[in-house]
């Protein structure tokens, strides 16, 4: 059962029962990745009793092959087309592969879409799942999104899933939509605990609820990370199983390379100030750290930029290549050179950026521990003594030479 979406399936329930009535309905289900997109058409399928179920989705590979997407819809109802009108007919036949014949006006493919679907609702209403809209081939988003305008009188409901922001998003206006938003901490601590009862400690739990940010995928996911013994407490953005990580490289990945190095940065950076985001950026030749059209991944606080989600800054983070990494934060170290106030933090990127035995990192990683530890910070002291260590090789030294602080916070040295 879903956890914490009354009002969202409340609304799938409501689109169910107009459809049975006959007054058909379309709606657009749209969030971010893993927010339960999925699920809630999972949800749909379960309450369609007694109706005609015809699912679809969008699949990468197929995104650029005509009607790939409306084929695998109607081919349960293919045997159907002979009862439309011929010429409808005929349109439908060439643009599913099942005939020959010139391409077919893209409007005659529509209306026999809906002569299609409205035949066989005829015998039972029909709802019509459509799922990673984001991914389904043009022609059939806009045959669908064509009889999702038009299902008034027709026992006929459409749901849709497309990730927010998605220029898909936009193909469907005019359709219904309902936005899904992230589960609040009761929601998301029953979801956590019922993927994953009485493996976490009080703090992991704590942890997990925190970095996945209300995610019902992140809250499935992240306790691998931290069950392997990740900490909170760590600097760098917390590691994704590869489903999640992938979900929302997705669209990182459809930004450009300019910006795409603006959101590395930030994601790397970990505090968010202006000034320092803005002097690695011109180290690397970008500049529209001070532009009125900051990318929408990112939430601009005045002096503070930060990623909308901790899930996106782990995914831009990690989805980088190490080379791609080490220059952020090679870049970030150099804009915090003049500040003493951020010894700590310039250390810590000049760790980041060493790609091999680097004895003045290291030296410079054991000063700022040092001082992390006499201000009781011992998580962080914990993460630059590892990573002084990582500075100068070899990759394993013995327990006996590591802070007691950092054997304390991390067991895995022992």
């Amino acid at each position: 059962m879903l956890v914490g979406r009354v009002s969202e399936r409340a609304a799938i329930d409501e689109l169910i029962r107009r459809a049975r009535s006959g007054e058909g309905q379309a709606l657009v289900v749209h969030g971010e990745p893993g927010i339960g997109k999925t699920a809630l058409l999972g949800h749909a399928a379960e309450a369609s009793d007694g109706m005609r179920l015809l699912r679809t989705g969008g699949v990468q590979p197929e995104a650029d092959i005509g009607y790939a997407s409306l084929h695998r819809m109607l081919a349960p109802v293919s045997g159907v087309v002979h009862q439309i009108p011929e010429p409808q007919a005929a349109a439908l036949e060439v643009a599913l592969g099942q005939a020959e014949g010139p391409t077919p006006d893209r409007f005659l493919v529509s209306l026999s879409v809906l002569s299609l679907l409205a035949e066989v609702a005829t015998a039972a209403p029909v709802l019509c799942l459509v799922d990673d809209a984001q991914w389904v081939d043009g022609p059939s988003l806009d045959a669908l999104a064509f009889v999702a305008r038009r299902l008034d009188d027709e026992p006929l409901g459409i749901v849709f899933a497309v990730r927010a922001d998605d220029a898909t998003h936009r193909r469907l206006v005019g359709v219904p939509e309902l936005s899904v938003s992230v589960l609040d901490e009761q929601a998301a601590t029953e979801l956590l605990d019922r993927h994953h009862p009485h493996r976490l400690t009080p703090a992991q739990r704590h942890d997990v609820i925190t970095l996945a940010a209300g995610n019902p995928l992140a809250l499935k996911e992240l306790p691998h990370a931290l069950l392997d013994g990740y900490r909170a407490q760590h600097p760098e953005p917390v590691p994704l199983t590869a489903g999640l990580q992938d979900a929302f490289l997705d669209q990182i990945r459809q930004r450009d390379p300019v910006t795409q190095q603006l959101l590395l940065l930030i994601a790397a950076d970990g505090s968010g100030r202006r000034e320092t985001v803005r002097a690695a950026a011109a180290a690397l030749g970008v500049d529209d750290v001070d532009g009125d059209q900051l990318d929408d991944q990112i939430v601009d606080h005045g002096e503070r930029l930060e990623l909308r989600h901790p899930l996106v800054r782990a995914a831009v983070y990690h989805g980088a290549s190490p080379a791609e990494r080490r220059a952020a934060h090679r870049a970030l170290a150099a804009a915090l050179a003049d500040d003493p106030v951020e010894l700590h933090r310039h250390a810590w990127h000049l760790g980041q950026a060493a790609e091999e035995r680097d004895e003045a990192t290291a030296t410079l990683l054991e000063r700022s521990a040092q001082q992390a530890s006499r201000r009781a910070g011992h998580g962080a002291a914990a993460a630059r003594s590892t990573r002084a260590e990582y500075s100068v090789g070899p990759r394993h030294t013995p327990p006996a030479q590591m802070p007691a602080f950092a054997l304390e916070m991390h067991p895995g040295l022992h």
